[in-house]
C-alpha cells in the first residue's frame, strides 16, 4: 500500500513540475558538455541527465511496468555512460534528442508550449554544431568567441525556457512523438556534421566555412525537394506518392485484396469463402494467426501470439494475432480489411439467398397450374354453363327493345326498325362469345 501510494505520488509531482525536470536535464546535459566527456564529472552528470530523461520520456507512461528486458537496457546504457562516453556517443545522442523534441513539436495546438519546444530544439542544435562537433572533428582549440557563446550565450535560452508561459495541451497525455519527423531531423544533423567534415577533411578549410556550406547545400536541396513535393504546374507531386505508399503500406495488403477478389469469384458458398479468406490473410508477413465466427460456423488458422486485433460486426468475428504490436496505421489498415471481408461475406450470403428464391417460385407457379387442371378436368363443359345466360340475356333486350318509347317524337318502324334490331342481336352476340371466351381462358 505505501508503495503504490509513493508511486501515485511520484506520477503525480512528475505530471506537474514536468517543465523543471525537463530544465535540470538540460542544464546537467550542458554542464557535462563543457566539461568534456572524458571528464568524470561529465560522465556522472551525463548518468543523471539519463535519469532525468527516463522519468520525461515520451515513449511510456508513467505507470508502465518495465519487462526484464527493458530493465538490462536501462542498465547497459547507463554502464556505457559510465565507462564508454565520448564526444562520438554524446554527439549522436544530442542528434537523437532533438530529434525526438523536434517530432513533438509539430503536434501541440497550444501556441506556447510549441514555442516552448522550439526553443529547446533550437537550444539543442545549437549546442551541437557551435560546441559538441567542433571538439569532435576539430582536434585544436576553438576561438574564444566560440568558447565564449558556447559556455554563457545558450544559458540564455534557459532563461527564456523558463520566461514562457506554462501551458498544457490535450495532446501531452499521452505523449506522442512524430517518428518521421524525429528521423528526418536526425538525419538532417547527421548529414550536416558529416558534410562539414567532409568539406574541413577535403577542402582543408576551417570548420565555420565548412558548416556554412554544409548548411547552404542542404538548404537548397531541401527548397528543390519542397518545389517537387507540392508543385505548382499541374504536376502531382512527391506528396501524392508518398501518401500512396503510406496509405498501401506496402504490397502484402494489395495482394491478399487481389486474392480476396478472385476468391468471391471462384466460391459460392458464404462459409468456404470465409475459411480460405482467412487463410489468405495469414500469408500477410506481421498475422501469425487467429480464428473467426458466424452465425453457422467458426474456425481457426496459424498460430497463437501475445499481440492480437480484433474486427466485430453484425455478421462475423475476427481476431488476427500478430507477432509484434501494430502501430495505430496498421491497426486502421486492418478494421479496414476487416470490413471488407464483412462485406464480401454479406454479398455471397445474399447471392445464395436470392439464387434459391426462383426455385421455390417456379415450382409454386407450376403446382397452381396443375391444381387448375385439375380442377378444370372435373368441371363441367363451359358452353353449357354460359349459354343460358347468353340466351335470357338476349331475351331480356329484345324485350326492352319491344318496349322502347317514342324517340324525338318518332317511332322506328319498316325496314329501318328490323335492321336495328339486327345489329342489337349482333352486338349482343359477340358479347356473349366474349364473355365464354374469356371464361375459358381463365380456367386454362
Amino acid at each position: 500500500m505505501a508503495t503504490t501510494t509513493a508511486l501515485q505520488t511520484s506520477q503525480l509531482f512528475i505530471a506537474r513540475s514536468w517543465r523543471g525536470l525537463f530544465l535540470v536535464m538540460l542544464a546537467s546535459l550542458h554542464l557535462a558538455a563543457m566539461w568534456g566527456a572524458e571528464d568524470f564529472w561529465a560522465r556522472g552528470l551525463m548518468l543523471a541527465h539519463f535519469g532525468l530523461f527516463i522519468l520525461w520520456q515520451p515513449f511510456m507512461r508513467g505507470e508502465h511496468r518495465l519487462t526484464s528486458a527493458q530493465v538490462a537496457a536501462i542498465a547497459a546504457i547507463a554502464l556505457g555512460t559510465l565507462y564508454f562516453l565520448n564526444w562520438w556517443l554524446l554527439a549522436l545522442w544530442v542528434s537523437v534528442l532533438a530529434g525526438i523534441v523536434g517530432g513533438k513539436v509539430f503536434l501541440f495546438q497550444a501556441r506556447w508550449l510549441r514555442r516552448f519546444y522550439l526553443v529547446v530544439l533550437l537550444y539543442l542544435v545549437a549546442l551541437l554544431l557551435v560546441w559538441i562537433v567542433p571538439n569532435t572533428f576539430v582536434r585544436m582549440p576553438l576561438p574564444n568567441e566560440v568558447e565564449l557563446l558556447a559556455r554563457y550565450g545558450l544559458p540564455v535560452l534557459f532563461l527564456v525556457m523558463i520566461a514562457i508561459p506554462a501551458e498544457t495541451d490535450s495532446a501531452e497525455t499521452p505523449q506522442v512523438v512524430d517518428f518521421f519527423y524525429a528521423a528526418m531531423i536526425v538525419l538532417l544533423l547527421i548529414v550536416l556534421a558529416l558534410g562539414s567534415f567532409a568539406f574541413m577533411t577535403l577542402g582543408k578549410i576551417d570548420y565555420l566555412t565548412a558548416l556554412s556550406y554544409s548548411m547552404l547545400i542542404i538548404a537548397g536541396v531541401l527548397l528543390i525537394l519542397s518545389f517537387a513535393w507540392n508543385p505548382r504546374a499541374g504536376f502531382g507531386g512527391l506528396s501524392v506518392y508518398f501518401s500512396r505508399y503510406l496509405l498501401s503500406i506496402g504490397l502484402p495488403f494489395e495482394r491478399w485484396l487481389y486474392f480476396l477478389a478472385e476468391l468471391s469469384q471462384l466460391e459460392t458458398k458464404p462459409e468456404r469463402f470465409m475459411k480460405e479468406a482467412c487463410v489468405g490473410l495469414a500469408r500477410l508477413p506481421w498475422v501469425s494467426g487467429g480464428f473467426w465466427h458466424t452465425a453457422g460456423e467458426s474456425g481457426d488458422f496459424g498460430k497463437v501470439s501475445k499481440n492480437s486485433v480484433e474486427f466485430t460486426n453484425q455478421e462475423i468475428h475476427l481476431r488476427v494475432f500478430t507477432k509484434l504490436p501494430l502501430s495505430p496505421s496498421l491497426v486502421w489498415h486492418f478494421q479496414l480489411l476487416g470490413q471488407l471481408l464483412g462485406e464480401f461475406y454479406v454479398a455471397k450470403q445474399r447471392a445464395v439467398a436470392v439464387s434459391e428464391r426462383p426455385v421455390r417460385g417456379r415450382g409454386a407457379r407450376y403446382g397452381a397450374r396443375c391444381g387448375r387442371r385439375i380442377v378444370l378436368a372435373h368441371a363441367p363443359p363451359a358452353s353449357r354453363d354460359y349459354a343460358a345466360p347468353a340466351a335470357d340475356a338476349r331475351q331480356a333486350a329484345k324485350a326492352r327493345c319491344e318496349q322502347r318509347p317514342l324517340h324525338q317524337g318518332r317511332y322506328l318502324v319498316g325496314r329501318p326498325a328490323a335492321q336495328l334490331r339486327r345489329s342489337r342481336r349482333g352486338v349482343l352476340a359477340r358479347g356473349a362469345r366474349g364473355l365464354r371466351d374469356a371464361a375459358e381462358r381463365a380456367f386454362r
